[in-house]
Formats: structure tokens, sequence, C-alpha cells
């Protein structure tokens, strides 16, 4: 069987890559976050959401893939921070160094 890896170990990440590995493929899972996957619990419905969205904006942009790119940028950035917030560091006063 083939080699086969898995981004994000939230729960749709973790479901695919055991239901892969029982057909017998090698799974290998990326997870971004070093401190786990912040979305356990509450990625499968941010990620059916999101899967909607993305395929009103690819309805919207098939004669232009990279107005498509652009559009999902913008809309990954406005729909899905607030549910898994932002990983840049923050800045200002009292902010750790």
């Amino acid at each position: 069987m083939g080699k086969i890896v898995v981004c994000g170990a939230g729960v749709v990440g973790m479901s695919v890559a055991i239901m892969l590995a029982q057909d017998g493929h090698q799974i290998t899972v990326i997870e971004a976050d070093p401190g786990g996957n912040p979305s356990a619990g509450r990625g499968l419905s941010v990620g059916l959401i999101h899967a909607q969205l993305l395929r009103t904006l690819v309805r919207g942009h098939l004669d232009d893939p990279a107005a498509l790119a652009h559009a999902w940028d913008e809309h990954t950035e406005r729909v899905v921070t607030p549910f898994y917030g932002t990983r840049s560091p923050p800045t200002g006063p009292g902010s750790p160094r």
C-alpha cells in the first residue's frame, strides 16, 4: 500500500488517518500546533462549515484560479480564525518576549 501524509491531528485528520491505516496504508500525521490541536472537539463542525463555503467560492471563481486562491485566503482568515485564534505572537506592552 501507499505512504500517506495527513495534515492536521484534529477530529477529521485523525479519523482519516485511522481509516487509511486500517486499509493498510503507512500514515504520517502532521500537526502544526506544537501544543496539540486546539480544534479537538470542534474540528468536524468547523471543517464542514469551511467545506460548504469552499464549494460556494469555487463555483464563483471557476474561470480564475488566482482569484479563487485570493478569495479563499481572505475567507479563511475571516471565518476560521475566530474558532482557532491567531498563531501570531502577542506584541505590545506587557507581552512576553
